[in-house]
């Protein structure tokens, strides 16, 4: 079984290449369920993994 947060930044990475390339941080409106739907792991799993991304600098969050 891979990584939770493996499989969120695979999920992540495969939604953002459908995206025109651009220069400086990417906004991509979706919410933890929406992520959970795709990644097939809970809402609670994307908020632990995405904290994780967060903190080594992978990515920001909005609210």
């Amino acid at each position: 079984m891979q990584d939770p947060t493996a499989r969120l930044a695979g999920t992540i990475r495969r939604l953002l290449s459908a995206l025109p390339a651009q220069k400086g941080p990417t906004l991509f409106p979706v919410n933890q369920a929406e992520l959970a739907e795709l990644a097939c792991l809970s809402r609670n799993t994307i908020g632990r993994s995405l904290a994780v991304l967060e903190r080594d600098g992978s990515l920001s969050r909005k609210y």
